[in-house]
């Protein structure tokens, strides 16, 4: 059974300035997807959105598992568009033939209608510290940005729970600063991003 919005992320995946919506679609049996709409002047246009399966490409349904919580968007390669980063903590891994879990990134194709292309990581990976074990549920949490030296606290591209929600609202058309409650001090105030 598709979980269709289980998991929500906004990013800038194509050249335009419009933001965009990506829509885990996780599925045990059929593999999983994310659905891309695309954001434009007017808000989300449904009639121009994407869906990005990566299925087919040498992945078993059972490494694919829900992604409802693993999925993240951020400029990766430092072309000035997004790339999804999509968490498969079960994945099964070659190099030690054992479910030790991956990351799959997403990068738009050169039109809305090209399929993206998909770089997988694993801890096997260069740059990646230690090997894949057993369960290491590699993939579990996704996040993209910039951490002090532990990795606890993020530095920049930091969006909010209420940054986040009135994106979401902007991209179905509504008007966020119409919800707020006249006279009451907000701590954060709200920006769509």
């Amino acid at each position: 059974e598709a979980a269709f919005g289980d998991g929500l992320a906004t990013g800038r995946l194509d050249a335009d300035a419009y933001p965009d919506l990506v829509v885990a679609v996780p599925s045990w049996l059929a593999g999983s997807a994310v659905d891309v709409i695309f954001g434009s002047a007017a808000g989300l246009d449904p009639a121009v959105d994407a869906l990005w399966e990566w299925s087919g490409s040498g992945f078993e349904p059972s490494d694919l598992g829900s992604v409802a919580d693993r999925i993240a968007t951020g400029d990766v390669d430092g072309d000035g568009t997004d790339e999804v980063a999509v968490g498969l903590p079960m994945r099964m891994v070659e190099t030690c033939a054992c479910d030790a879990g991956g990351v799959i990134v997403l990068s738009a194709g050169a039109t809305r209608d090209a399929p993206p292309t998909l770089k997988e990581l694993t801890q096997d990976s260069p740059a990646i510290p230690g090997t894949s074990e057993v369960r290491d549920t590699f993939g579990a949490g996704v996040a993209i940005g910039e951490t002090d030296e532990w990795s606890w606290k993020a530095q920049s591209g930091i969006v909010t729970n209420y940054d986040f929600h009135a994106t979401v609202l902007h991209l179905l058309g509504i008007d966020h600063e119409r919800l707020a409650r006249d006279g009451i001090a907000d701590p954060f105030p709200i920006q769509a991003a």
